[in-house]
């Protein structure tokens, strides 16, 4: 109502109160008039009932019939009266006047000795009981009869008594109710014909009224509008009372001051548009250039975005599947010369990959997306991990790379790890990358301390081709590069620098270079960080009880590094700069670190020498390459144990570790017992003589029971007993598969379908290992994971490896931060599977030989008849390790299986429902991994990568690709069912 117009106000102010009065009045007049009316005539009839009870009591005594038939006219003339009744005092009808009465509603109440009112569908009956009159006994009665013959009175009783207790009958009086409804009727009808037009005329008023108010307001408006429009000669008319004639006058008044001050508005602005006028056309002209200048930057910036979306994602979805297919291919049988073409395929998109990695990382710098987390870290992991993904191009080049972290770093910072790493890996990747020979150092110290916050410093220096100083100051802008002709000789984008230098700046750092031509590069960066807690110091726990050792390196820096390194794990270190400035008999000596490069490797003196050495201490090489058959002639030269430069410091520690409990003498047994044992890298250790249990696997919190790894070890750190393993896999086929390798391995082993199912068992069995199936209905084998890992301490470094058919890269990333140590395959390899048992469980599994492995393809051709099988029985040989016999079950369960997963494939393809049916796919794959299938298992691995990677038109095609060749395996296996028939 507030909004409404007001006309609309008007109208119902006027006619609402006059329909509720209305409403109201008629509704109270009806009901007491139809009350009044009924009463009058039940008190008419009441009355004239009572009335004649008297005479026809009297007449029903005497037994006068004449005096009752013309009491029973006399009613039956009038109007009200529809039809009479009397009963005798037996309640029998024994007189009726007039039609049958209706019905009434209570026809089974008994007459009784007072008056009665009863109500039919029309008509209300009265009942008058009729009491005797007759005199006593010796008593007169005088009968005076009323002198007008029409009215009968009551016969009058001189001196008598009546017998008020006797009753001679009833009489009953049935009235008309519907002439008196129908009257009731009309009379609403008529008031509300009043009503109405009352009403109309109340409208009709209210109108009139509202249209003398609502003319002068439209003409107001009207005169307004023309105003906003600028017509300032328009005039309001005088319309309707006093009030809106000076309404008129005052907005004709409002009109005559606008026109003035329009006029003097227009003088005003021609006066300065005069003399604006010369200074207008160099604005015009400046106007122009900016506008130019705009454009000029918004079309750059759109060709850079455009450049940026298309690099970032129409590129990386293809390349997705460029590596996909390359692991779809890498898998199936393949010649040498195919092999080497996948290689290079490899290769090219790895490379492709990295660069648009570097175009994504700068996309998200530009857009602000970038962010930086505080989390704390260790600079020395961060470091050697770095320095563990350039390892194989360092030794490929037969690079040296000494990292030197000093003692003023704390042991724990705060800041982003994550970028610290992306910084530090473009940082030395390119000096590797420029460095043809010499070395590569990464320093890490401490600038500048205040109020709990650092600046930590980090220089990496090379001695490689160095930077033109007119080159140096292009090396931080987008799309460039020192030198045309390194880009074409290394490659890359030109945006490593600078997503570099952004990254840096995000952490509160800055970034330089110095360098010059043909004599090497030194780049720095800085970052602040926060400490936390009051760490300061970085050294390890001394671990080793002071053993004299020789440490035999030749790079200084490299010497100085491993010198420190050793020291700070408790050992006494004399440093030489060869093999041969050691003397073999030195009485003392304990232990042997000999840092090698090729060079000093290859030589047969120092392969002597180490072999004399090894004779009587632990010896521990470090090689500069990562030759097998050099590591080979080492190993066999009787040396504790081999690893490679450059060897971060944990992998160091555990090395020793290795060495020492690997080196019998009593000696070398006693300072073994001195170890406390760290559990990296699977390696698990003992002390001697205290029944397997380490003591890193002792809780120090209140309450927790510290458990020990099932299986006891040997003084070379492998387990003697055999360890527990638990598989988990929802595939039936998949399952029997693990289960029977590890029990041929001479493990025990626990299966679980589920990932429910796994954390029961892994409460139940406390397993050494567990392979877990990735995909699961339920719980996945990542979320098993995780819940696996919060159970107690004692799961954090419990082994969980990975087992899937199919990753893709990004999948491997989010197996690993779910907890997941390692990733392996279908089909298992069992080389592999033995590998990854001895890396965690420290238990060396004996792989026995298969039953007869058939021979793989000679040639192409052969190669191509294997793949045009539907089955091929000797690839499913190959798959389950030479086993037939289980090879040739592994057929019937994926036989067996193939409705289901048809039921699985179209319940999902209708559904469309993508993860389900990528589920749906992923077990069948995961079946045909170990039978031999090799169209459906190429089928198969080919429809999940490309649903992984959502290229749904290709998918389509394949899933039609993959129900014929289900169509021909049970076509297959119809006809070696007729097959065995017939035989």
């Amino acid at each position: 109502m507030k909004n409404w117009p007001l006309r609309n106000k008007i109208l119902f102010i006027a006619t609402f109160p006059a329909i509720i009065t209305a409403l109201v009045l008629s509704t109270h007049l009806f009901v007491n008039y139809y009350a009044l009316v009924e009463k009058n005539l039940m008190e008419k009839a009441g009355a004239l009932s009572r009335q004649l009870s008297t005479p026809l009591a009297y007449a029903l005594e005497r037994n006068d019939r004449e005096q009752v038939r013309r009491i029973m006219d006399r009613l039956s003339q009038e109007p009200e009266i529809r039809a009479v009744s009397i009963h005798n005092k037996d309640r029998e009808n024994i007189f009726h006047g007039g039609p049958s009465m209706y019905p009434v509603s209570n026809p089974e109440q008994r007459l009784q000795p007072e008056s009665m009112v009863r109500y039919s569908e029309s008509t209300l009956r009265i009942i008058q009981p009729l009491f005797s009159p007759l005199p006593a006994k010796n008593h007169i009665m005088d009968t005076q009869p009323d002198n007008d013959s029409n009215n009968l009175v009551a016969p009058q009783f001189i001196h008598m008594e009546i017998k008020t207790n006797a009753i001679a009958g009833w009489l009953e009086l049935e009235v008309h109710l519907s002439q008196i409804r129908l009257n009731i009727i009309y009379d609403v009808i008529l008031n509300w014909a009043v009503v109405l037009i009352l009403l109309i005329a109340t409208l009709f008023i209210a109108l009139r009224i509202s249209r003398h108010f609502q003319e002068p307001i439209q003409e107001a408006q009207s005169v307004l509008k023309q105003l906003r429009s600028g017509n300032y000669t328009v005039e309001a008319r005088h319309i309707g009372g006093p009030e809106f004639h000076r309404l008129a006058d005052d907005i004709n008044q409002l009109t005559y001051s606008i026109k003035l001050k329009r006029q003097e508005l227009n003088d005003n602005i021609e006066q300065a548009a005069a003399e604006l006028e010369e200074t207008m056309t160099t604005m015009e002209t400046q106007s122009i250039e900016l506008d130019l200048a705009r454009k000029r930057a918004e079309e750059a910036n759109r060709i850079k975005s455009e450049f940026l979306a298309n690099m970032s994602h129409e590129i990386r979805t293809p390349m997705n599947g460029i590596v996909g297919f390359y692991n779809l291919l890498r898998r199936t049988p393949l010649t040498p010369h195919q092999s080497a073409h996948l290689n290079s395929i490899r290769n090219a998109s790895e490379s492709l990959l990295s660069i648009i990695n570097d175009i994504l990382d700068f996309s998200k710098i530009e857009a602000q997306k970038m962010e930086i987390k505080s989390i704390p870290f260790n600079p020395r992991e961060v470091v050697d991990e770095t320095i563990s993904l350039l390892a194989p191009e360092v030794q490929r080049k037969q690079l040296e790379m000494v990292a030197l972290v000093y003692d003023d770093v704390p042991a724990t910072l705060i800041s982003d790890p994550l970028r610290i790493k992306q910084v530090l890996t473009n940082l030395l990747g390119n000096a590797v990358k420029f460095t043809d020979k010499g070395d590569v150092v990464i320093r890490v110290m401490t600038e500048l301390e205040a109020n709990n916050e650092l600046l930590i410093c980090f220089k990496i220096s090379d001695n490689g081709i160095g930077i033109a100083k007119e080159k140096q100051s292009t090396l931080f802008t987008p799309f460039t590069q020192a030198d045309s002709s390194q880009n074409r000789l290394h490659g890359g984008t030109g945006l490593g620098l600078v997503i570099c230098k952004r990254l840096v700046e995000l952490m509160g750092g800055e970034i330089g270079l110095e360098s010059d031509l043909d004599k090497g590069a030194t780049f720095w960066f800085t970052i602040r960080t926060q400490v936390q807690g009051e760490v300061y110091d970085l050294e390890p726990e001394a671990c080793f009880d002071s053993l004299n050792t020789i440490l035999v390196e030749s790079h200084p820096l490299n010497q100085n590094a491993l010198s420190h390194q050793l020291s700070q794990f408790g050992l006494q270190v004399t440093s030489h700069n060869s093999v041969n400035g050691i003397n073999v008999q030195q009485p003392g000596c304990q232990l042997a670190v000999l840092a090698l490069n090729h060079q000093e490797a290859t030589n047969r003196a120092t392969l002597a020498l180490t072999h004399k050495l090894a004779e009587r201490v632990p010896v521990l090489v470090l090689l500069g390459s990562n030759d097998a058959d050099l590591i080979t002639r080492y190993m066999s030269a009787g040396v504790s144990h081999v690893e490679t430069k450059p060897i971060s410091q944990e992998e160091l520690k555990t090395a020793i570790e290795a060495v020492l409990i690997h080196h019998q003498p009593a000696q070398q047994v006693s300072a073994a017992k001195q170890i406390n044992p760290i559990p990296e890298s699977g390696l698990i250790t003992y002390k001697p003589g205290e029944s397997g249990v380490s003591p890193h696997q002792e809780s120090t919190q209140d309450n927790v029971q510290s458990y020990s790894r099932q299986g006891d070890f040997n003084l070379q750190g492998n387990m003697t007993s055999s360890p527990t393993i638990l598989v988990v896999d929802d595939n039936d086929s998949n399952l029997l598969l693990a289960s029977t390798l590890l029990s041929e391995f001479g493990l025990n082993v626990v299966q679980a379908k589920s990932g429910k199912k796994a954390i029961e068992e892994v409460l139940r069995k406390r397993p050494d290992l567990i392979l877990m199936d990735i995909q699961m209905p339920d719980m996945d084998g990542m979320e098993a994971t995780r819940r696996i890992r919060n159970l107690s301490p004692y799961y954090e470094d419990l082994g969980i490896i990975a087992l899937t058919a199919h990753a893709l890269p990004e999948e491997k990333e989010n197996f690993m931060a779910a907890g997941l140590n390692d990733l392996l395959t279908k089909p298992i390899d069992e080389e592999k599977l033995a590998g990854l048992i001895k890396h965690w469980t420290g238990f060396s599994p004996s792989v026995m030989p298969p039953d007869a492995e058939p021979p793989l393809p000679e040639n192409q051709q052969q190669l191509e008849d294997s793949m045009e099988s539907v089955v091929d029985m000797e690839m499913g040989t190959r798959l389950a390790g030479g086993k037939a016999s289980l090879a040739e079950e592994m057929l019937r369960m994926l036989l067996q299986d193939i409705p289901a997963t048809r039921e699985h494939l179209d319940k999902a393809f209708h559904g469309e429902d993508i993860e389900e049916m990528i589920n749906a796919v992923h077990h069948l794959h995961g079946a045909t991994r170990y039978c031999g299938v090799p169209r459906l298992a190429l089928t198969t691995e080919t429809l999940e990568t490309q649903l992984k990677i959502r290229q749904m038109p290709a998918a389509q095609e394949t899933l039609r690709t993959l129900y014929k060749e289900l169509n021909k395996l049970e076509s297959w296996q119809k006809e070696q069912e007729i097959l065995q028939q017939s035989h």
